[in-house]
């Protein structure tokens, strides 16, 4: 089991894994967001903020042992 992470490394961890799937993810919705209505900007603005902190806070916890997990999720073809 790994110690927790410390401060610094805990938000700096947090603010990358941020930035990366804040674009990410709202490339993602914007995608499904085109193709639906455009109204429910409200809904996917608040998904888009839970899905990106929520990640942001497993990695930033995890660490690197997070990222392979996360990573093997998605790649499929292994």
């Amino acid at each position: 089991m790994t110690p927790p992470p410390d401060r610094i490394t805990y938000w700096v961890r947090f603010v990358c894994s941020f930035l990366f799937f804040g674009i990410v993810i709202a490339a993602i919705l914007l995608r499904i967001m085109m193709r639906t209505i455009h109204e429910e900007l409200w809904l996917f603005g608040t998904l888009w903020l839970v899905i990106t902190l929520g990640t942001s806070h497993y990695l930033a916890c995890k660490g690197d042992s997070g990222w392979r997990n996360l990573l093997d999720k998605f790649i499929f073809w292994r």
